[in-house]
């Protein structure tokens, strides 16, 4: 029977009654289960490297372990020589710029170092191998240590230093007792410390500060052989055979004080040894090549004669050193130019950025244990060799991305980063599920188009330094960037007049997904900001930043592309002062904007110009609805996406300094527009006045969900942000102090959080648990006649961080001749193992809640090519049966694959019964012969050798000698570039005159006069050219050539000169470098010229012709921050180019005058 439609509908409605009264109660029950998780782990993402880096250390028990510290207060770690790298927790351990070396002693699992939190210095000590640190007992320094040193054969002795005082402890830090103290300005700065039993000498800017007792006492020696003007900067001390040696760098005496770092290489003066015994110091400058200006010395401790020096260059480079002879010799070991040695991620040659980004060394460690292996840090990166510096490679992205040594770095390439990410990363965008592009400081931006596993940057043809947002059009797709000259907007350097209002931007826009970007907008002035009116997709407001001309910009005509208009809102909020930050288009029009910190007056003091603040008539007029806590230094402002109304707002807010700005941070909430706000989370640093909040995030899925970023207290997060009072935690899983914003993807889950510092990081909700067993490859399973050397491959296991490899010869593995972990890529190269072997091999997948079960044991047979004797070799010059050869020359023959050493025998006779030539011992394929008898027929032969034995002869071959040898040739004539030329191109050909009887030639070409260094040194020239190429632009050659046969070598010819023609590539109008700007216009025959410095310095501002000839002199001395204009009349028609020279920063700006 069919129940009535009344009835149905009055039981529906008696359901709907009951679960009204039920869901109050329901709800708290289910919402725990409907929440979205928490990421159990937050991956490193992004491109690697790009921020300075600074104090390198390698473990000497573990020569794969490297720690480098990083001035965003990083301590990175690596335990497989940067293939991979972690970030020791904040919490534990911070790293600085002018603190921070690790310590290590006889124990391997006995650490110290100086944590440089809050900008200070805390002397601190691991007991397990680095994972965990604690202040010591005593310190002295009261937080301010500069250096500190242990004795690496001991575990308790540790010597430290703040500006003034030297301490010593010899009970691991329980206590110190001060040993030395100066009331010098420039303080005693600790350049390196030796430890020899009782004995201690410690390289100082004073002296050598010497205990030979224990440390009982210590006495400053003088350092007679160093110039006076000179101190001591870096020093190093090295034993062998019973001889201990001392190497040091030293720079002016008035540029050496504690906190003194790499960026002073400029100042270098001297390299100088000494061993213990000896009294004087001896210079070893003198072989230094020209333009190099070391910094860091470093040497094993077990090796006095292998040395290195780092530092910078006059070329921009940065450079590395390294003598086998203490000092007498030096040679190029890290050659950037054209990456000769160097396999290279995205900087290097020709790449997205040259070798001038990294440009000096902040780093510099050869391990203590092993000369071979060595790193250096720069202003972007890290690089590595474990050969001596025969070979170098990257240490920031994955060596799976990396480029060839020998090749130019390409441009635009996409690479994966190794967990080194140390740049500033403002915003994340999504194009769509594959496309986005991040903004960053220092590299500008970088872009994926494979969801955040490869980046590339897409920037290159712009020369802003930061892009603050990017934003997608809801209709077109469209991207929009905010970009700008200035780095770190509205951080607590970055608020003053003198940072900021020198600075340039504008808004940028792509319509490919963010591959391309053209100029939209150019403001003048930094823009940070962007907001589209979701009532008017044609409405775009930009924030940009000035003191006086600042404020929000809009346009209502978007779709005008370039030709849009754009003008200031019609008011600017009362207050404010030109420092605009967020901006918020509401869905009834309202826009909501944030004013950040501005610091002004004498002495500086912040401003009370910040806060929150709406206009509903478009800008015309504003409210002012700020809490008294956000005068000062208001940052994010976030609209609830789950309040409809667009009532409930969040605000963050930093704590300023100097009396009324103080302890004001945390964040705030108001659920009526303003009218009313509550603190919502109170940061427990208030005390220490650093509880400052820069942004929080809510789940666009989940209404209880709230993120929150901090400068220096790391990531927070709530489940209940609903609740009347949410309770914050901080995440103990996300290592870094400052995350910036908080992201959540809107194709799938993943929350991403970007930093100011350590780049990209993506939160993973993969379950708690080790990832599955991975699938091998490559050798297939049962395969045979596999190659000796090779590589063992395998499909990546998902959620794996690293994999474990093993290969035995037997198959339950139960011994191993290969078991290696942390390897991050999914291959292995094994090398030169047993011929006609069997081998079994297997792998295990980890990550950080442990290891997966190993894979299937698989196993292959190698290829049967045991060692045999070498073939023999094949003869190559003089040719068989040739007449006319010179009286002395030389034997030229094939090398043979296998062979170690040769043997040569020449005669006068078939059987070679008797001989003029016998030699075995030779390690190459040539030898030069005595001079022989004129007119002579003469056999000779080959024979390779090895372990196993020597190959057959080679076919004799035979020769006769010339009747008579004609005499040396004359020096030959030079002809082109002419002597003392100028604006030579830096690819052409050298020529010169023939000389009569000469059979061949010698070519030196060198920048220096005396030839003591060469930059070619070709010999056996054949005809009277040699073409040169990529010589740097701009600078003076001497050449010269000799001439030969078989009767000797002529004398040199004079020495010519010449000089390269200025590089006139990439070299525009205007130009910009870390603050410093160059604007050059021409107005008929002048030249006027705008230049803008951001902090005093010394100026030197030069005119140039074409040619590299100068000009004139515009600016030479000491100026304060600030723009300033100079001009120059009466040019003849031509192209010239000006020169700024601001410190160590370097632009050109390029015009023609008509």
């Amino acid at each position: 029977m069919r129940q009535s439609t009344t009835s149905c509908r009055t039981f529906r409605q008696a359901i709907a009654a009951l679960l009204a009264l039920l869901a109050p109660l329901i709800a708290p029950l289910i919402a725990p289960l409907l929440a979205t998780a928490q990421p159990s782990q937050w991956n490193s993402a992004g491109i690697g490297g790009g921020g300075a880096l600074f104090h390198s250390s390698i473990n000497p028990h573990n020569k794969n372990e490297i720690f480098i510290s990083c001035d965003m207060s990083e301590m990175f770690r690596t335990d497989n020589f940067g293939e991979s790298w972690s970030v020791i927790d904040f919490r534990q351990l911070q790293g600085g710029n002018v603190r921070g070396n690790v310590q290590f002693t006889s124990d391997p699992k006995i650490l110290y170092t100086i944590d440089s939190r809050n900008d200070g210095g805390t002397p601190v000590k691991s007991t397990d191998g680095g994972t965990t640190w604690t202040p010591l007992a005593d310190d002295p320094t009261e937080g301010d240590a500069y250096a500190l040193f242990a004795d690496p054969n001991n575990t308790n002795v540790v010597v430290m230093a703040d500006y003034s005082h030297v301490y010593y402890s010899n009970n691991g830090g329980t206590s110190f007792v001060e040993k030395f103290s100066t009331p010098s300005d420039n303080g005693c700065h600790l350049a390196g410390a030796w430890f020899d039993g009782g004995s201690i000498y410690i390289g100082t800017n004073l002296g050598l500060l010497t205990s030979v007792n224990n440390g009982s006492s210590f006495a400053m020696a003088q350092t007679p052989g160093i110039l006076n003007g000179e101190a001591i900067v870096t020093f190093v001390g090295c034993k062998q055979l019973g001889v201990t040696r001392f190497y040091c760098v030293t720079l002016g005496s008035g540029d050496v004080y504690p906190g003194v770092t790499g960026a002073e290489f400029s100042y270098f003066k001297g390299v100088y040894t000494r061993t213990i015994t000896e009294t004087n110091w001896t210079a070893r400058t003198s072989a230094i090549p020209d333009g190099v200006r070391p910094y860091f010395v470093g040497a094993a401790r077990g090796n006095n004669a292998t040395v290195y020096l780092a530092g910078g260059s006059d070329y921009g480079v940065p450079t590395v050193l390294k003598s086998t002879d203490a000092g007498l010799t030096w040679a190029h070991n890290l050659k950037t130019e054209g990456n000769v040695n160097i396999k290279t991620g995205w900087s290097g040659t020709e790449g997205d950025r040259f070798w001038t980004y990294g440009e000096y060394a902040l780093g510099f460690n050869v391990c203590a244990s092993d000369p071979n292996y060595v790193v250096i840090a720069d202003l972007g990166f890290a690089h590595v060799s474990s050969d001596g510096g025969a070979n170098w490679k990257q240490a920031y992205v994955n060596s799976q991305y990396q480029n060839p040594a020998g090749q130019n770095t390409p441009v635009g390439k996409a690479y994966r980063g190794n967990g080194l990410e140390n740049t500033t990363s403002w915003w994340l965008c999504w194009a769509d599920s594959s496309n986005m592009v991040a903004g960053f400081s220092d590299i500008k931006g970088i872009r994926t188009g494979d969801a955040g596993t490869t980046w590339s940057i897409p920037y290159n043809d712009f020369d802003f330094n930061s892009s603050y947002q990017i934003i997608k059009h809801p209709t077109t797709g469209t991207l929009y960037a905010a970009t700008s000259s200035v780095h770190d907007m509205y951080q607590s350097t970055y608020l003053t007049d003198a940072r900021i209002d020198g600075g340039r931007g504008s808004v940028i826009y792509s319509t490919d997904k963010g591959k391309t970007w053209k100029t939209l907008h150019d403001f003048g002035h930094p823009v940070v900001w962007l907001a589209i009116d979701p009532n008017d997709p044609n409405a775009l407001y930009a924030s940009v930043v000035h003191s006086t001309d600042g404020g929000i910009y809009f346009t209502k005509n978007l779709q005008n592309g370039t030709s849009a208009s754009w003008r200031k809102t019609y008011s600017s909020p009362a207050r404010t002062q030109g420092h605009p930050f967020n901006i918020n288009v509401l869905k009834d029009g309202t826009i909501l904007a944030t004013y950040s910190g501005r610091r002004a007056g004498n002495p500086l003091a912040f401003t009370n110009s910040s806060g929150v603040f709406s206009s509903g008539d478009g800008g015309t007029t504003w409210v002012d609805i700020s809490s008294p806590e956000m005068l000062y230094w208001t940052k994010d402002l976030v609209v609830d996406p789950h309040d409809p109304t667009q009532n409930t707002w969040y605000v963050g807010v930093f704590s300023g300094w100097g009396g009324a700005p103080n302890q004001l941070g945390g964040l705030y909430q108001t659920t009526d527009r303003g009218k009313n706000w509550k603190l919502l989370l109170d940061l427990p640093s208030k005390p220490n006045n650093t509880n400052r909040v820069t942004s929080c995030a809510v789940n666009p899925k989940d209404p209880n969900q709230m993120y929150v970023t901090t400068e220096t207290d790391g990531l927070w997060y709530t489940s209940n942000l609903k609740s009347a009072n949410p309770t914050f935690t901080q995440l103990a899983e996300y290592p870094f102090r400052q995350p910036e914003r908080v992201f959540f993807n809107p194709y799938n889950d993943e929350v991403w959080v970007s930093s100011f510092g350590h780049g990209l990081r993506r939160g993973s909700n993969a379950p708690a648990q080790p990832p599955a067993a991975p699938k091998l490859t490559i050798p297939t399973n049962f395969a045979t006649d596999v190659l000796r050397t090779g590589n063992l491959q395998w499909s990546p296991s998902a959620t794996a961080v690293s994999y474990r490899v093993q290969l035995s010869l037997v198959s339950d593995f139960s011994s191993t001749l290969l078991d290696q972990s942390g390897v991050t890529a999914t291959l292995y190269p094994y090398t030169n193992i047993a011929a006609a072997t069997k081998f079994y091999w297997r792998v295990q997948a980890v990550n950080s809640f442990g290891g997966s079960l190993w894979s299937e044991g698989w196993q292959f047979t190698t290829v049967n090519d045991a060692p045999q004797a070498p073939a023999a070799p094949a003869l190559v010059s003089p040719a068989n049966d040739s007449t006319g050869v010179p009286l002395s020359r030389m034997l030229y023959w094939s090398p043979v694959t296998g062979a170690t050493s040769y043997r040569v025998q020449l005669s006068t006779i078939s059987d070679f019964t008797t001989t003029v030539l016998d030699r075995n011992d030779l390690a190459g394929t040539s030898i030069q012969y005595p001079t022989l008898t004129p007119g002579t027929k003469h056999y000779w032969r080959a024979q390779a050798i090895n372990t196993i034995g020597p190959s057959s002869w080679s076919p004799v071959w035979s020769f006769t000698t010339v009747a008579e040898e004609p005499p040396a040739p004359a020096a030959p004539v030079l002809i082109s570039p002419a002597n003392d030329t100028t604006g030579v191109p830096i690819s052409r050909s050298l020529w010169w005159n023939p000389s009569a009887g000469a059979t061949g030639y010698r070519v030196q070409l060198s920048t220096v006069s005396d030839f003591s260094t060469t930059v070619l040194d070709q010999s056996n020239v054949a005809n009277p050219t040699l073409p040169f190429s990529n010589l740097a632009y701009l600078t003076k050659y001497w050449w010269r050539v000799q001439a030969a046969n078989g009767a000797g070598s002529s004398q040199w010819s004079p020495a010519w000169s010449f000089t390269t023609m200025a590089n006139s590539s990439g070299v525009g109008a205007e130009a910009e470098k870390n603050g410093v700007r160059l604007q050059a216009t021409s107005t008929g025959t002048s030249v006027m010229l705008r230049y803008a410095i951001p902090n005093s310095a010394k100026v030197l501002l030069q005119a140039f012709n074409l040619l590299g000839q100068p000009v004139a002199t515009l600016a030479d001395g000491e100026l304060e921050a600030g723009s300033y204009q100079a001009s120059i009349g009466t040019l003849p028609p031509g192209a010239y180019w000006f020169r700024l020279a601001v410190g160590n920063d370097v632009v050109l700006s390029r015009v023609v005058v008509d």
